[in-house]
């Protein structure tokens, strides 16, 4: 990976900062690399040369490094497992998959960098902006939800644009000591296929099943909460969700913290009202857990009552669907 830390040197290093849902502070690079097999990277061209075809010019990466961490986060692992057997998997570009990795040391440490091909914001933001199945290879992602699917962008003109602007009208900035805070540069819209991202959270497993707290609580799987085994499924729970957030603009359950008796009895109360009893083999499975957690209301309610975008025939079929999933 050449990464150019001169600014007179050819390649271009725009830092534009990333909100991230992890425990760790994440910051994005907009890198920009010209490339022509006659000259060597840092190589400046005379000012008589003609600019770059479309041929000569290496795509812009994503390069996104991490604070100071004990444990690295799994992505560079997962990414070569997924790249060594993906060449047979139709879905391998809708996963956001680690290019390549390096270590950058600082004053406080040394920082993970990882490099990905650019995509546009995520699918939250993008139904805020609009009027009005599991990984494959024996991964389980365990973090499916709207901030981690992304716009892809078809169009890479638009980063050339955004550094244009950058260097027009540069970002606000905080300087500190020995660093400095930039603000956010908002992406624009891209018309691209989505792209599942973020392996942070991410498992390889060998069919057996687990038990590791996982997931955001709003979207946590029903095993999960209980502190039960857990596998692949949960992705597809996850799944279910996204679309019932995406299509109702709002969560299936209450957005709570999951941390006592009492807010694991209001989430399966919420679960009962809606879909109805568990399935005799989840409470096998639970054994005693379910009378450990307390006591809440069941609600007259169900997923007809509360879907509210559609009739008929749609309704039933986007339920049918959801039901499938969770």
């Amino acid at each position: 990976m050449n990464i150019s830390q001169n600014p007179g040197e050819e390649d271009s290093t725009i830092l534009t900062p990333s909100q991230s849902n992890s425990h760790e502070a994440i910051y994005v690079f907009c890198y920009a690399h010209f490339h022509s097999s006659k000259h060597p990277p840092n190589h400046r061209p005379p000012a008589t040369q003609l600019p770059p075809t479309q041929k000569d010019i290496h795509p812009p990466n994503i390069l996104r490094v991490h604070v100071r961490t004990e444990q690295q986060p799994p992505e560079v692992q997962i990414s070569k497992h997924l790249n060594a057997i993906q060449n047979s998997q139709a879905g391998k570009n809708y996963v956001r998959l680690v290019i390549d990795s390096c270590d950058v040391f600082g004053p406080h440490g040394v920082h993970l960098c990882l490099l990905y091909q650019p995509a546009g914001i995520d699918i939250r933001d993008y139904t805020r902006c609009l009027e009005g199945d599991a990984l494959p290879a024996r991964v389980i992602h365990t973090d499916i939800q709207p901030n981690n699917i992304l716009l892809g962008i078809d169009d890479i003109s638009i980063l050339a644009s955004m550094e244009k602007d950058e260097f027009a009208d540069p970002a606000p900035r905080k300087p500190l000591a020995g660093r400095t805070i930039y603000a956010t540069r908002a992406m624009p819209l891209t018309g691209g296929q989505p792209i599942l991202a973020d392996l942070g959270e991410a498992r390889l497993t060998d069919g057996r099943r687990q038990t590791v707290p996982i997931m955001p609580s709003v979207y946590r799987a029903p095993e999960v909460t209980l502190g039960l085994a857990w596998d692949e499924k949960v992705d597809i729970w996850a799944l279910g969700q996204t679309a019932w957030t995406l299509f109702e603009q709002g969560h299936l359950f209450q957005n709570r913290d999951l941390e006592d008796d009492t807010d694991h009895a209001v989430r399966f109360a919420e679960m009962i009202s809606l879909m109805g009893a568990p399935p005799v083999e989840f409470l096998r499975r639970s054994g005693e857990g379910c009378k450990r957690r307390g006591s809440a209301a069941i609600l007259e309610q169900s997923l007809e009552s509360q879907e509210a975008q559609l009739k008929g025939n749609e309704k039933m079929l986007f339920l049918r669907f959801l039901r499938n999933k969770l």
